[in-house]
């Protein structure tokens, strides 16, 4: 693990900052044309840093995730002072909580779609535990799926 002390700098764009995402332990910003950063409500770099771990694990093997680029430092958009941030690539796309309330259609394929890419995290020892209509992103133009979300992705132990 890279000493976390000595995180450096993201810089951000204020012509795409706005916040994407509120959970119950932290909020997503977008930072500029291409990422979003993660800010948790208790900053924890440890965690951040957790999270990061297992999406690019999960992203080195193929599972559909935003590409994760690491923790920095980043000045929170609201607050306005230097906090680590987890940033990743940003999705084009609508979460399915979203994507239902616009179009109310059957989302039978999507789902179906979102439960293959939970099929290969188990098959690499993934626990995702909190799936749901909110951590999935739809991206039309692509008929794919990502999965976002990891701060309750949990490796397996394996006896």
């Amino acid at each position: 693990m890279k000493n976390l002390e000595k995180l450096k700098e993201f810089p951000i764009d204020e012509r795409f900052v706005k916040s994407i995402g509120k959970g119950s332990f932290g909020e997503v910003y977008r930072l500029n044309e291409n990422q979003v950063g993660k800010f948790l409500f208790c900053p924890s770099k440890e965690k951040l840093q957790s999270e990061y771990e297992i999406c690019m694990f999960a992203y080195e093997n193929s599972i559909s995730v935003p590409k994760p680029e690491g923790v920095f430092n980043v000045l929170h958009p609201k607050e306005k002072q230097i906090y680590s941030a987890f940033v990743m690539e940003y999705i084009s796309g609508e979460t399915f909580s979203e994507f239902y309330q616009t179009w109310k259609i059957d989302m039978t394929e999507m789902w179906d779609l979102a439960e293959k890419e939970n099929e290969k995290l188990r098959k690499i020892n993934i626990f995702n535990g909190d799936f749901g209509a909110e951590n999935a992103i739809w991206c039309p133009e692509k008929k794919k799926i990502y999965l976002v979300d990891f701060g309750h992705w949990k490796f397996n132990d394996i006896a």
